[in-house]
């Protein structure tokens, strides 16, 4: 399987290993394929302005059920690259800015494909910093599999362009080696810092990441515990999830990023279209919310506020604390105990946690309290990628009451319960009015459900007083700056932000989306996440490769290159249009 990796040397490919990996076979190798790979070529030069394209011999790398699927995946990337290229300098003429440019060779130039490699990871970050920390309550440490499946460990491309912990882009050389430490390692003692396990290097001194070292920066007071050197041999400090990016690179750009690949086509559209460029009547040109959007309208509402109505959101996260139910109502009782006596839930008939209050504290009731109930962890426990916190299940979009994509709590006793929240962030209660709910694959267990509803309009900042805390455009250079009206319209350009803090709608404000909106890092980290969500819906995704596919490539060429059904169905030309 690795050997699919030297394709990566015939030439300074602009798609990436995960576009090009696929799960191998011992098949028969293709010799009569469907696709015309001639016209295939053809296409992926002209999308790439890369003429070395032209030499991969598909037909001897992957049998003839893999071909489609990976062209399809290199047009989809290449694509997604060009449409994110083409849509920000749109966005840079309006406001402005420098564009960015073709280098020499009529290629992207190489700052932009670093920052959108950066942005186009951050999904497969989290979904690797909650593998990771599964791993070590499994007691089955990913280094070890890894090594297992043929991965290599630490740094496998020349250099790498990623952000320290100051949200600077820093370059790590292949190779380079990742040290666990809550100061900065020095020359004396950086060796037995390095994260290895034992023989790894031909070391025997083991030092792998404990849990406390992945959470430690979403500690108040801590800066994290992880340490790179770049390429003028400079410590730098980076969070845990560049950290884990680093040390499982190889692992990362061959399975991770190929599993989101297919979502590539459909964030870039949605990024594109999430604000629309406007002038005000003083001819100043500013972001505007695009409510009609698929990233706002499949998300939250936005509508005016009457009576006692209140804004809605699609997006929600979800943990479980889970407890022993050996012995019946007793542990019933005693959560219930602790919530009912507790003063950070303000509304005790619903769940719903006081608006100053962070649902960190609902942990600490039961891990500060005098004879709390202790909470159990075993090898299905994942910790969040945003605020370290055990037992995450994951992100979930519920429209209409059905999940788009995937729930990650499909089927589970808390589904419907989860579904029908309507507060801010807080502890679920059953329908007989209790804090937890039966476990639904262990009736052992009983478990305290913890939501936390996004609202997209508090992440881009509206729960911010000063507008330098507001989201923000920001272009090549560093004073290039334009941050987003909360508005859709230049006649009040503050219509969404005065709803939101409207009476009504107050009681769903939440400290931790509130902070997270003034970590930059993670606030795109999270409009990744749910950017990732939207993606899975069927009318989004068709919508965004009807507008790219047609944008970008010649219908009658896809046709003759065998890709009809994967891609030619999508392309409308002008006979096309609607009346």
């Amino acid at each position: 399987m690795k050997k699919l990796l030297s394709l990566l040397g015939i030439a300074s490919l602009s798609v990436s290993a995960s576009s090009l990996v696929v799960a191998c076979s011992n098949g028969e190798r293709v010799t009569n394929p469907k696709l015309n790979l001639n016209i295939v070529k053809d296409i992926l030069v002209k999308l790439s302005g890369d003429s070395s394209l032209a030499n991969i011999d598909f037909g001897s790398l992957f049998d003839s059920s893999q071909i489609t699927s990976v062209v399809v995946n290199m047009i989809n990337e290449l694509i997604s690259l060009q449409y994110s290229f083409d849509s920000t300098n749109s966005k840079f003429k309006t406001l402005n800015f420098e564009e960015y440019a073709l280098d020499n060779n009529g290629k992207i130039e190489e700052t932009f494909k670093n920052q959108y490699d950066i942005k186009s990871r951050t999904i497969a970050e989290d979904n690797l910093f909650t593998e990771y920390t599964q791993s070590i309550t499994k007691n089955n440490r990913l280094d070890y599999k890894n090594v297992q499946d043929g991965y290599a460990l630490n740094p496998i491309q020349d250099k790498t362009v990623v952000k320290n912990s100051e949200n600077i882009s820093i370059t790590i050389a292949k190779s380079s080696k990742i040290y666990i430490s809550s100061e900065e390692p020095t020359s004396s003692n950086k060796d037995e810092k390095i994260w290895q396990f034992a023989t790894e290097n031909g070391s025997n001194s083991p030092n792998l990441p404990k849990i406390e070292d992945l959470t430690s920066e979403f500690k108040e007071g801590s800066n994290g515990n992880f340490y790179v050197e770049d390429q003028d041999g400079k410590m730098q400090l980076i969070s845990s999830k560049t950290a884990l990016y680093l040390r499982f690179q190889d692992y990362f750009e061959s399975k991770l990023l190929e599993d989101i690949n297919a979502n590539l086509l459909t964030n870039s559209f949605l990024d594109s279209n999430m604000f629309n460029i406007k002038k005000n009547t003083n001819a100043e040109a500013a972001p505007y919310i695009n409510p009609s959007s698929a990233l706002f309208s499949k998300t939250q509402t936005l509508k005016e506020i009457s009576g006692n109505e209140k804004w809605e959101t699609n997006v929600k996260m979800v943990w479980t604390l889970r407890f022993d139910n050996t012995n019946g109502n007793t542990i019933k009782n005693k959560i219930r105990d602790i919530f009912e006596g507790s003063n950070i839930i303000q509304d005790k008939a619903s769940g719903a946690l006081d608006v100053t209050k962070s649902i960190k504290e609902i942990y600490e009731l039961f891990t500060e309290t005098a004879d709390a109930p202790s909470i159990i962890t075993n090898e299905k426990d994942a910790y969040d990628p945003y605020f370290g916190l055990s037992g995450f299940q994951g992100f979930t979009l519920y429209e209409n009451g059905s999940s788009i994509g995937t729930s990650p709590i499909s089927g589970k006793s808390y589904e419907d319960a989860v579904k029908n929240w309507t507060h801010g962030s807080g502890v679920l209660k059953s329908t007989d009015g209790s804090w937890s709910f039966a476990d639904s694959e262990n009736k052992n267990y009983e478990v305290v459900v913890v939501v936390l509803p996004i609202y997209m309009i508090e992440l881009l900042g509206a729960s911010n007083d000063s507008s330098s805390n507001y989201y923000s455009i920001n272009g090549k250079k560093d004073e290039e700056k334009s941050i987003i009206k909360f508005s859709n319209t230049i006649s009040n350009e503050t219509v969404y932000k005065d709803r939101w803090n409207a009476q009504d709608n107050k009681e769903l404000h939440s400290k931790d989306i509130k902070d997270i909106s003034l970590d930059k890092t993670q606030q795109e980290a999270m409009l990744n996440q749910i950017k990732y969500l939207v993606s899975n819906d069927s009318s989004t995704s068709e919508l965004s490769k009807t507008v790219l596919y047609s944008m970008y490539l010649d219908e009658d060429q896809v046709y003759y290159a065998g890709l009809y059904d994967q891609i030619g169905k999508y392309i409308k030309n002008n006979d096309d249009e609607d009346d």
